[in-house]
């Protein structure tokens, strides 16, 4: 049975990335794979320090809840990942847990040791929602997370980005847009 990790990176609970994220665990489960779901804003992730630790070992030597995500990130393949565009970036959550992926870094290209091996089998689908109709407000965001992917031999996969997602709950009123996150969910599984 595929496991499939599914992130959910808005510090609001219930808002339109995490009904989409929702939508796209349904998905999952429909197309016979099981999910665990991980709220970043519940977890403890400190910035990366770089202490330059993980340039030695290729782990990061900072205790907290980042050592839980990348064990999955070592042994998942399949990633789901919701975010809010936050000043047309990452929201801090997300963003320190891309960062504190400096140890994946490190391993990957410096000690020439990745944390998992690259396969077709490992892939990142991405759900993104954003207040604003500027379609160039998506560009910054996905630039990291296809850096992200990239570091952690996540293939890229799919990704549905909604604009004008202002209010809490306003996916709910596209019906569309939650069946495309069921498919993407199902998809992901393929």
């Amino acid at each position: 049975m595929h496991k499939v990790i599914a992130l959910s990176a808005s510090p609001r609970r219930g808002g339109n990335s995490e009904i989409l994220l929702d939508q796209a665990i349904a998905g999952v489960l429909e197309a016979g794979g099981i999910a665990e779901k991980i709220i970043l804003c519940d977890l403890k992730i400190a910035p990366c320090l770089e202490c330059n630790f993980c340039a030695r070992t290729g782990r990061c030597i900072v205790e907290d809840d980042f050592q839980a995500i990348y064990r999955r990130l070592k042994q998942e393949n399949l990633f789901l990942l919701a975010f809010p565009v936050f000043f047309q970036g990452l929201p801090a959550q997300l963003k320190a847990l891309v960062d504190r992926c400096q140890c994946c870094w490190e391993a990957k290209y410096r000690l020439e040791t990745p944390i998992a091996p690259a396969s077709p089998q490992r892939r990142l689908s991405v759900l993104g929602v954003k207040a604003r109709e500027d379609v160039e407000e998506f560009s910054h965001p996905l630039a990291t997370l296809k850096v992200f992917a990239l570091v952690n031999n996540l293939r890229y996969y799919q990704e549905l980005l909604l604009s004008r997602m202002e209010d809490s709950g306003a996916v709910n009123r596209n019906p569309e847009a939650l069946q495309k996150a069921r498919e993407l969910g199902k998809d992901l599984l393929s």
